[in-house]
C-alpha cells in the first residue's frame, strides 16, 4: 500500500537519532506515538489500545525484491520519490475535482473534503440503495467519476496471514459445488453488499484475537504484505477534512497467465 498524502508532521527519525526513546522499543527504527495514545474510532466506537500495534518498519536500503518475498508485513518509510507520488496524487485529484468531492476554492491535491453529506459518496453496491441514493443526481455524478477514474492515464495496472488464508480456503470449499457462473454470481453478490468481513472492526479484532497494525503515513511510504492481509479503516477525524489517498500495486509472476477478468475496468452489474 502506497500512501499519497502530504503529511503535516515531519517523519520520525531513526531510533538512534531520537532522544528519550523507551528502552523496550519493540517497533524497530521508527517510533511514532504509542498506540495507547491514539484516539482511533471505528463505526461502532473507539478502538481498544491493547488491540492496536505497529508494523515492523524499515528505511530505504534493501532491494525491493526482498520485500516481494516477505511473509510478514513490512512498512518502508520513504521508498518512493516524494515528487513522483505527489504528481500522481495531483493528476488523480484533478480528474476527480469535477465530481464535487473537494471543497470549492481549494487545491484538489490538498484533498479537502467538501461540506456535503459523506453518505453522498459511497462506493458502488447495495449500500447506495440503503442510503436512498439510487436516483440521486449529485451522488450518481460522483459514482461516474469514481469508476471512470480507473481508466484515466494516472492509473497503472500492476499485477487475500493465516486468518485470511483460512477464510479464503473456507470460501473455496463452500463454493466447490458451484459452476463457474455460480461462483462469479456469488462473488458479485458479496461485493455488491460491500465486501466486508465485518462492519465492526473492534469486534472483529476481538473475535480473531489479533492486533490491528497502524502507522503514521508520509509521502512515499510503502507497506509490503501478502495476499491474505485483512485491512480496515477508522473514521477520519482530521480537523481540515483532509482525505488520504492510497494505491495498491501488486507483485505477480510474469511467467504465469493472469486472470483476464481483472484486466477489465469494473462497472456495476458488468458480470465480471
Amino acid at each position: 500500500m502506497t500512501t499519497m498524502v502530504e503529511s503535516e508532521v515531519l517523519t520520525s527519525l531513526p531510533t538512534k537519532q531520537q532522544p528519550n526513546l523507551p528502552k523496550d522499543d519493540i517497533y524497530g527504527k521508527y517510533y511514532p506515538t504509542h498506540p495507547k495514545n491514539q484516539r482511533l474510532v471505528s463505526n461502532f466506537g473507539p478502538t481498544i489500545p491493547e488491540q492496536v500495534g505497529l508494523p515492523t518498519t524499515d528505511f530505504q536500503g534493501h532491494p525491493i525484491g526482498n520485500y516481494a518475498r516477505a511473509v510478514e508485513p513490512r512498512w518502508v518509510k520513504g521508498l518512493l520519490p516524494k515528487e513522483l507520488v505527489l504528481k500522481c496524487r495531483r493528476e488523480y485529484s484533478n480528474y476527480m475535482s469535477p465530481s464535487g468531492l473537494f471543497t470549492t476554492g481549494t487545491d484538489p491535491i490538498e484533498g479537502i473534503f467538501s461540506e456535503k453529506d459523506s453518505r453522498k459518496v459511497p462506493p458502488p453496491g447495495n449500500i447506495r440503495r440503503l442510503f436512498g441514493l439510487k436516483d440521486d443526481e449529485e451522488s450518481e455524478k460522483y459514482l461516474e467519476f469514481m469508476i471512470s477514474a480507473h481508466e484515466a492515464q494516472s492509473y497503472i495496472n500492476f499485477w487475500s496471514t493465516d486468518i485470511g488464508q483460512k477464510m479464503e480456503e473456507e470460501l473455496s470449499r463452500n463454493a466447490g459445488y458451484l459452476t463457474d457462473e455460480g461462483r462469479v454470481s456469488a462473488f458479485n453478490q458479496k461485493m455488491n453488499d460491500g465486501g466486508f468481513l465485518n462492519w465492526d472492526t473492534v469486534e472483529y479484532g476481538q473475535k480473531v484475537n489479533r492486533k490491528w497494525l497502524i502507522g503514521k503515513y508520509d509521502v512515499g511510504d510503502v507497506i509490503f504484505h501478502n495476499p491474505w492481509m485483512v485491512h480496515a479503516s477508522c473514521k477520519n477525524k482530521y480537523p481540515q477534512r483532509r482525505m488520504r489517498l492510497v494505491t495498491d500495486p501488486r507483485f505477480v509472476d510474469s511467467t504465469k497467465p493472469c486472470d483476464e477478468p481483472w484486466m477489465k475496468v469494473f462497472r456495476p452489474l458488468d458480470g465480471l
